[in-house]
């Protein structure tokens, strides 16, 4: 969304300058602070539409500074910059209502994907609880809504990017979409005072996630296969007032190793091996 205005918030004069080139480059318009205090001034004098803060400042830090646009300055939304990619800021971003977080240096296209991403993001959703434990098990609980899903998607791939292959996460991020939409459009009827359950844990060998909406459920295998007659299963989707592209269960069947429904259909657990896929799987 070129012509946004961004601010830029670290205390070191090289980072912003970077930041700068490549955000005036796509259009945007950019303002900067040295620190979280001027930040607050800068927000002060007109709308901004989104702060990039670096996590590690003297005066005040990313998370602090991130807690107080929430609460004066809503309307902007906060990416997170940080030096490191341990799971511990990513998840403390998370629970502070970051939309994304970035590892520095950061590259044009990682910094792209992500204010694009972030301008087209909502306010973080009510009723968001994260529980985090070292053994690598991530739980977010929320309102059902597509931001929920959105921001699951975000900061499992934040956990993951450095642990697995990019093809791989492609996979993840797809799974996460198509159900976890599945489970606010279908399973919770659009309703907003359901929640989802969405879960992540990576072991050693797999990944595994969860998805759990408060709907009714219902039969996956009673779910035709789009892919035998395309055109048939579009059209059925549309005079049911479906969403197009709905080939969600299939193609996650396809992507991922294992897919196992509950009894009621509202629970979906998924594996996606980390080693080489065993022939015929």
């Amino acid at each position: 969304m070129a012509g946004e205005t961004i601010l830029i918030v670290d205390d070191e004069p090289s980072a912003r300058e970077i930041l700068r080139a490549l955000l005036e480059t796509e259009g945007y318009r950019v303002l900067e602070a040295s620190g979280g205090a001027e930040a607050l001034v800068v927000l002060e004098g007109g709308p901004v539409a989104l702060a990039l803060a670096d996590l590690n400042m003297p005066d005040m830090g990313g998370l602090e500074l991130l807690r107080e646009i929430r609460l004066r300055f809503p309307a902007t939304g906060v990416v997170v910059l940080s030096g490191g990619d341990q799971e511990g800021p990513v998840v403390a971003s998370l629970q502070a209502g970051a939309l994304d977080y970035l590892s520095k240096p950061v590259t044009r296209q990682a910094l792209t994907a992500s204010v694009q991403g972030a301008l087209g993001r909502q306010a973080p959703p009510a009723g968001l609880d994260v529980h985090y434990e070292k053994s690598g098990w991530l739980e977010l609980t929320a309102d059902s809504e597509l931001e929920t899903v959105a921001r699951f998607q975000s900061f499992v791939e934040r956990l993951a990017a450095h642990r697995m292959p990019p093809e791989t996460l492609e996979d993840l991020r797809f799974a996460i979409d198509e159900l976890g939409r599945n489970a606010v459009e279908w399973g919770n009827q659009g309703r907003k005072d359901r929640h989802l359950n969405l879960s992540y844990c990576l072991l050693e060998d797999k990944v595994l996630l969860k998805i759990e909406d408060e709907g009714e459920g219902f039969v996956p295998g009673a779910v035709p296969d789009p892919a035998e007659d395309p055109a048939a299963s579009l059209r059925q989707r549309s005079e049911s007032g479906k969403r197009a592209g709905g080939f969600g269960i299939h193609l996650v069947r396809r992507l991922m190793d294992e897919v196992l429904y509950s009894e009621r259909g509202n629970v979906v657990v998924m594996a996606k091996r980390l080693g080489p896929r065993a022939a015929g799987a």
